[in-house]
């Protein structure tokens, strides 16, 4: 096998995630063998001897190869935006609204280089609706980056979309959490580290009636990556919380995680109730 290590500046892998989700996958890539380094700044890399050596805050590390990942910068200049009057922000990124529309209005910019989800499907449905947009059919309407999931394809996947717990616990939300280490599939298939998270708010007049409205999910699971679509649909179409409890999930699928999360917003279900968000 090959060893692998892992410097990371932030103080924990992950850092955009909630902590508990960093924590699992800190404590997976641990298990594979990789040594990390967090909260340390990569300083300068040389060769040396033949092979390469990274130099870290003190510490002297032998590699083969390097692999830097230190973010994007959209490629917008030497293209003339700023003649026709295309507006972009202090980063190069140009500026639209909800409609995908530029300074320019019949000029529509979609994908990373707008600075909104940079991810390939969120470029995808940017471009559904720029189109739709500006030529008055089709697939119209307001680009929500609340609705578009985010995946990191880590062993286990991480999935989120929507409100985090610390962001609902501004908003009245609630919390439904079920530890994959409770969950007959994870451990039937031994992988049991991980957890199903859903959050749920109050609707304006009916609040928290059959369970209130989907705000979003956080799931780190093999399968999260497509177990999150379910909790994108019912966020996108402004489903009761029920909904996901009353939609009959095969048994045992990894998806029937969602419903056995979702029944604690009624009541008690093996132990678990949905609590209030940020009040653990």
């Amino acid at each position: 096998g090959t060893s692998v290590t892992l410097v990371e500046v932030a103080e924990r892998v992950l850092p955009a995630e909630e902590p508990d989700v960093s924590a699992v996958v800190a404590a997976a890539l641990a298990a594979d063998g990789v040594e990390l380094h967090t909260g340390v700044r990569l300083e300068r890399v040389e060769p040396r001897d033949g092979g390469i050596v990274a130099v870290a805050a003190g510490l002297e590390l032998s590699a083969e190869r390097v692999l830097v990942a230190a973010g994007r910068r959209p490629n917008s200049e030497g293209l003339g935006l700023e003649e026709v009057g295309i507006r972009t922000d202090a980063a190069g990124h140009i500026v639209v609204d909800d409609r995908l529309a530029t300074s320019v209005r019949p000029v529509r910019a979609v994908g990373d280089v707008t600075g909104r989800s940079a991810f390939t499907h969120a470029a995808d449905e940017m471009g559904r609706l720029a189109v739709g947009n500006a030529l008055r059919k089709g697939v119209r309407g307001r680009f929500r980056a609340e609705a578009v999931p985010v995946t990191i394809f880590t062993d286990p996947e991480v999935a989120r979309v929507g409100l985090t717990e610390a962001e609902a616990a501004t908003r009245g939300g609630r919390v439904a959490e079920l530890p994959l280490a409770e969950m007959d599939r994870a451990i039937t298939d031994g992988r049991t580290e991980g957890f199903i998270r859903l959050v749920a708010g109050p609707r304006r007049l009916t609040r928290n009636l059959f369970g209130g409205r989907v705000l979003g999910a956080t799931i780190v699971a093999p399968r999260a990556g497509e177990m999150i679509a379910e909790v994108v649909l019912a966020l996108r179409a402004g489903t009761f919380t029920g909904r996901l409890a009353q939609a009959v999930h095969a048994y045992p699928t990894w998806s029937y995680g969602i419903q056995k999360a979702a029944g604690q917003f009624f009541g008690e279900v093996e132990g678990r109730r949905a609590r209030r968000a940020g009040g653990r």
